[in-house]
């Protein structure tokens, strides 16, 4: 997803636990902009329409009641990651 027609952020799984990261349309290496320790399985990034936010599935940080799934919640931070998810 383009955030300035510049740049594209996306969710990055693998060994190690999810990031939010972002590489430039131009090429280059790509850079991590947060970590996501809660971010949920089916996860999903969107920008907002100023290009100043993210947003994210997330899993609430709250045990479920017994019985009970976890709820799913929405996760926000800045673009340049200066701020905890």
């Amino acid at each position: 997803m383009a955030h300035d027609d510049t740049e594209v952020f996306f969710i990055k799984r693998g060994a190690g636990p999810a990031a939010i990261w972002k590489v430039s349309l131009e090429g280059g290496a790509a850079v991590q902009i947060s970590p996501l320790t809660d971010a949920a399985p089916e996860g999903f990034l969107a920008i907002s329409p100023d290009g100043k936010w993210l947003a994210y599935r997330r899993v609430s940080a709250q045990p479920a009641a017994r019985g009970e799934n976890r709820s799913l919640r929405i996760g926000v931070l800045p673009v340049d990651g200066n701020a905890d998810p």
